[in-house]
């Protein structure tokens, strides 16, 4: 470790033109690990170390320097160490009070360069619980102190935020264990004093930069908190309002997190200037709008009438009137309402209405998502949807889900994200539910296959291609070329033809409902075989016979077992048994396999899963021997198979317990 040391103190007095001049203040703070405070690298390296550092690279070292400081939540373990092996070095851990000493030398670093540059104090603020004792002394001295020259009104607001925060958080939790104590807080609090902003509206912007900022009250009382914040802003608007006028007021709201908050806070203290704020409710500027926006909303408290009487104060502004509407709390009577004014102040309306936030007794679902899908708002109608589907006490129309099913993505759509692959699953599930024709939902589960990626195993379709032989070889000839072209140059696809053919390929490897199944589970050999013999039929025609009987050879691995417990089923016993050629057992093997998924095991577990498969596929093809040779032999192969890949997974974990690479 002392050649660490030795390195790092090399390392920092390279030319400033060097590597490491060039490196970010992560590199450096990798390379100060190496000698850290746990490990035995000499004390005196580690101080002249860092002040090499700090001298040559002053700007990376900055960052370098508060990455030191411990934080409350941090935890270190040693690292293991090889059971069988002793080439691992032993080390000497550094003792406590060599760590207090490089936090100390640190320190003074820190303190240093923001003695040189006062912008520092800022990013020193939220570690000063972290400092040494007289490192903290030294800085409350150090900020008690600085003046107009020192920063400019700027920093020294955002100097005095970083102070009332921080002070402000720790007396809101002061009886945890890491709280600074009251002692230090109040000097912090005297400094905060000395640098507190003249002008009203700088003092109060934290109040709105926060959805629940620090005001001494336990959020855990929601009820008491909101009514105490909701003062507190209320209380400090006003201020600004008194000594401003509407002009600060807005400066404010422009320069905070949550401008609404400073328009409804507002809205309780004054109405000397309702029109001029509600005029800004068509405001291109975001923040502008919003801090109208949360005035309206507290002024108008969503009664109709007061609505109409200022939406008619404002005629010919179609959008800011649609926007008025908005705030009505009974919202049928605002689309009635609408009908007395202009087309556009419809379609702006419904062009920004939100379904969100209705309450779950919210009865006008339909109506609402009808206007929504009439406007073009497709993906809102469907999130819509799959909220108030999942509601019992809500009749969601079954025509309107798969109308706005089969509209969503037929345009582009902005609001699109809004919709998730579970959103669609659950609508589909709800159409089944309802007793919708499956032939319908097998089309929706088709266009919807892609989003569906990770979602849904689409058992509409699934089932579709166990009862339609046709449609499982359209699935056949999307992916997979005719025999008798697969050697001539391959055809460039479209970008719609990829697409499909990869939608085919997916369905075709999460198919699992063996042909003939019942809705019982129970597969009829009857329709099996006829379902079987068309398919072949097609497929010849198709010139795609080998790689489909293939296919349906993977399927049949999904069989159910006999009510004896005997696997595969019967009739697909029977069906691989007087099978023409082997491609249908082989399939059959390729499915067995893939249907096992993802495994995992500990690193010396070997291979025992494998070997209780192998003998639960042994213990079956005995039981059908006599009846079913062929199903036994398929049987038997898989049983082998799985007892090879045991033996593996056995030498593997030798390997590992023998310390040796796999």
């Amino acid at each position: 470790m002392a050649y660490a040391a030795e390195t790092l103190a090399a390392l920092a007095e390279i030319d400033p033109g060097g590597r490491l001049s060039n490196r970010p203040s992560a590199s450096l703070y990798a390379v100060f690990r190496v000698w850290s405070p746990q490990t035995s690298a000499s004390l005196d390296a580690r101080i002249q170390a860092l002040a090499s550092l700090t001298r040559r690279h002053p700007d990376a070292s900055w960052d370098l320097l508060l990455a030191i400081f411990p934080s409350s939540h941090e935890v270190g373990m040693q690292s293991c160490t090889p059971e069988f092996r002793d080439w691992a070095s032993e080390t000497t851990p550094a003792t406590r009070a060599d760590l207090i000493a490089t936090l100390e030398a640190a320190a003074s670093h820190v303190l240093r360069f923001a003695q040189d540059d006062a912008t520092r104090w800022e990013q020193i603020v939220p570690k000063f619980d972290r400092l040494p004792p007289d490192a903290r002394s030294e800085a409350v001295a150090a900020m008690s102190v600085l003046t107009a020259d020192d920063l400019t009104p700027a920093q020294s607001i955002a100097l005095w935020e970083a102070l009332n925060g921080y002070i402000r958080h720790h007396r809101e939790y002061a009886d945890t264990e890491w709280s600074l104590s009251e002692e230090w807080l109040g000097q912090l609090a005297a400094v905060a004093d000395h640098l507190k902003p003249t002008k009203s509206a700088d003092a109060h912007r934290w109040l709105f930069d926060d959805w629940h900022p620090d005001i001494g009250v336990s959020v855990d009382d929601l009820r008491t908190y909101d009514a105490e914040l909701a003062a507190r802003r209320e209380e400090a608007i006003g201020e600004v309002f008194a000594d401003e006028g509407l002009i600060g007021v807005r400066r404010l709201a422009a320069s905070v997190e949550l401008p609404w908050a400073a328009g409804s806070a507002l809205a309780a203290t004054t109405e000397a200037v309702d029109a001029e704020v509600m005029g800004n409710l068509d405001s291109e500027d975001q923040a502008t709008r919003q801090f109208a926006d949360g005035f309206a909303r507290r002024r108008l408290l969503g009664d109709l009438d007061d609505i109409r009487r200022w939406a008619a104060q404002f005629a010919g502004r179609q959008l800011l009137q649609s926007r008025l509407l908005q705030f009505a709390e009974d919202a049928p009577a605002a689309w009635d309402a609408l009908s007395d004014y202009d087309e556009a102040v419809r379609n702006a309306y419904w062009s920004e209405f939100s379904p969100y936030g209705r309450g779950t007794d919210f009865a006008h679902v339909n109506e609402a998502v009808q206007n929504l899908l009439k406007h073009g708002r497709s993906a809102i109608a469907v999130d819509a949807l799959s909220m108030y589907v999942a509601r019992n006490e809500n009749d969601v129309d079954e025509d309107l889900v798969i109308q706005a099913l089969q509209q969503f993505g037929s345009h582009d759509d902005p609001e699109a994200r809004s919709v998730s692959a579970y959103d669609i699953t659950r609508l589909l599930g709800y159409l089944k539910e309802r007793g919708i024709d499956e032939g319908r939902i097998a089309l929706l589960e088709w266009r919807y296959l892609p989003l569906l990626q990770h979602d849904g195993e689409m058992p509409a379709l699934q089932r579709l291609l166990s009862r339609d032989p046709r449609t499982f070889v359209q699935m056949i000839e999307m992916v997979f070329r005719p025999a008798s072209a697969r050697n001539e140059e391959r055809v460039e696809q479209s970008a719609g033809d990829a697409t499909l053919a990869s939608n085919a390929y997916r369905l075709l490897r999460e198919w699992k409902v063996v042909p003939g199944t019942t809705d019982d589970g129970v597969v009829e050999a009857d329709d099996l075989r006829a379902w079987l013999d068309e398919a072949r039929r097609l497929l010849e025609e198709a010139d795609r016979l080998e790689i489909g009987e293939l296919q349906i050879g993977e399927v049949l691995a999904h069989s159910p077992e006999d009510a004896d417990g005997t696997f595969p089923s019967l009739p697909v016993r029977e069906i691989l048994e007087t099978a023409p050629d082997e491609r249908l057992a082989r399939g059959f093997s390729i499915g067995v396999f893939n249907k096992r998924g993802v495994t995992s095991r500990g690193m010396t577990e070997g291979g025992q899963q494998e070997y209780d498969l192998a003998d639960q596929y042994a213990a079956w093809a005995e039981v059908v021997q006599a009846s079913h040779p062929r199903t036994a032999a398929a049987l038997r192969d898989i049983a082998d198979s799985y007892r090879e890949e045991g033996r593996r997974n056995d030498e593997e974990a030798r390997r590992f317990l023998e310390g040796m690479d796999f």
